[in-house]
């Protein structure tokens, strides 16, 4: 996988950062725990990426240009200043350090390339999981955290890359069927599909129904209007070769090769990806489309300067609103290690955060409405005694500083309203309100849309939506399907 081919392109490692007091340093071993239940929660993999971004060596990170231009981390940084020095001689990764007492299997898995700006995949993972109704508790499968990262380095405990890999723990957790499917993040900084293990693991997803979705960062999205709507190409150019990606291992080459072929071949998985692709395009193409009108009106009205464009002002705020929420995540494991310094920093990070959506270039001027996705309750009489605090479900109900960054973080997404409709329309399927769309009344529905369907087309139809195969349809599985359409 990309970890072992990293092995030959470390980017140094002779100034370790600190080992946080907070991350437990023994664990039950990578070897010792199926590869499907190497997961950790949403919660604590936002907390681990703004541990990483709170400490001096991101900084020095940030601006390096080995390899890479400045002005951002990315996660082979990460994994060599951060992962392997934190996690050394262990045998154990971050997820089953963090997991130590009780390892889980995975409900989404991840797929992403790894010279992609980190934060980028922040803002896309959170958004996204956030308009699904996916939680914070959601356990997710990351690979950079999954395996065990230092295994072969000289003097390590182990188990090395190869070891893991021969354990097949993409494919385990693929059948293991993650009831959230595939999140398959795409950053402006890193083509994912230009290396052939993003591609076998989406392959693997889409040839195992296990539903796969685009999660876009907002530069990704601003790069790709930029090329696709001035160019005049439009959705067309979502389209990917995916023939053409590469892979340092031969023999791994060889292998994900012979899987696409036995699999549908790559034009098969090319239309796979075009479709998801296209349909978290043309959301954020809407929203976005609809955020220029609010601005227009909101810079005209606002009496504050406003230098940068609707875009940059946009991407400014989720970006933002992204990390205070992996601060709120990071907050309790600092606070439980009794990491003074670290808590200290948790909070000065948030109060710029804070200071920054109080400023005059985000207060709302009378007569100027929210921004589309977001209602007045997410901005307007906000408790800001203790931004970070934890608030009760349902979100909505509860005026918080926390709950307008975790708005704004689905508006990134493409904002709430077009899931909101899809779990509408579930509630109106599911007759008997069990919580559940048996195959009974997902027929009955079809039949009035259509009374000469055949029954076979309707099986078909249930049988590809019921991805666990328990007979039934869940939410989520009602929403894949949907969205898949």
């Amino acid at each position: 996988v990309q970890a072992a081919e990293h092995n030959f392109l470390i980017y140094g490692m002779e100034e370790e950062s600190p080992r946080p007091t907070w991350l437990p340093s023994t664990g039950p071993g990578n070897l010792n725990v199926p590869p499907e239940k190497w997961s950790m929660s949403l919660r604590q993999w936002a907390a681990f990426i703004v541990a990483c971004m709170l400490t001096e060596k991101w900084g020095e990170l940030e601006q390096s240009e080995d390899r890479k231009d400045a002005g951002y981390v990315n996660l082979y940084q990460v994994c060599d200043h951060f992962v392997k020095p934190w996690t050394r001689n262990t045998g154990n990764s971050i997820a089953l350090l963090m997991n130590n007492a009780k390892q889980r299997t995975a409900e989404l898995m991840i797929s992403h390339a790894w010279g992609e700006c980190l934060l980028e995949s922040l803002v896309a993972v959170l958004g996204r999981c956030f308009v699904r109704g996916i939680t914070l508790e959601c356990l997710l499968w990351f690979c950079t955290f999954a395996q065990y990262q230092p295994g072969d380095m000289p003097g390590d405990c182990g188990p090395g890359v190869a070891v893991q890999l021969a354990l097949d723990p993409f494919k385990k957790v693929i059948e293991a069927k993650p009831k959230h499917g595939m999140l398959v993040i795409h950053t402006a900084r890193a083509e994912l599909y230009s290396r052939l293990w993003c591609v076998y693991e989406v392959n693997e997803s889409i040839s195992s129904s296990v539903a796969a979705v685009a999660a876009l960062s907002m530069n990704y999205m601003m790069k790709c209007f930029a090329e696709l709507e001035e160019s005049g190409v439009g959705e067309d150019g979502l389209r990917v070769d995916t023939e053409q990606g590469t892979c340092w291992s031969k023999d791994d080459e060889k292998m994900i090769r012979a899987k696409v072929e036995g699999s549908g071949g790559f034009a098969t998985l090319n239309d796979g990806i075009y479709d998801f692709r296209r349909g978290s395009y043309s959301e954020a193409k809407k929203m976005f489309k609809e955020f220029n009108d609010w601005f227009t009106e909101f810079s005209d009205l606002t009496e504050a300067p406003l230098e940068e464009g609707s875009v940059n002002w946009l991407s400014t705020a989720i970006r933002k609103a992204a990390v205070f929420v992996a601060l709120h995540c990071f907050l309790p494991l600092a606070e439980d290690a009794d990491d003074e310094a670290t808590v200290s920093a948790i909070r000065e990070t948030s109060e710029a955060v804070l200071e920054h959506f109080q400023g005059p270039g985000f207060l709302l001027p009378n007569g100027c409405p929210p921004p589309p996705r977001i209602t007045a309750d997410d901005l307007f009489s906000l408790d800001l005694s203790d931004p970070l605090r934890e608030v009760s479900k349902p979100w909505r109900e509860k005026k918080s500083f926390l709950n307008t960054m975790i708005a704004m973080c689905e508006m990134g997404a493409g904002g709430r309203d077009s899931v909101q409709k899809v779990k509408d329309q579930f509630s109106a399927w599911d007759e008997d309100g069990d919580g559940e769309i048996k195959r009974e009344e997902f027929a009955k529905v079809l039949r009035k849309l259509d009374p000469d369907m055949p029954d076979d087309d309707i099986d078909a139809l249930f049988d590809s939506a019921d991805q666990n195969r328990n007979g039934v349809l869940c939410v989520d599985e009602f929403l894949d399907f949907i969205c898949r359409k």
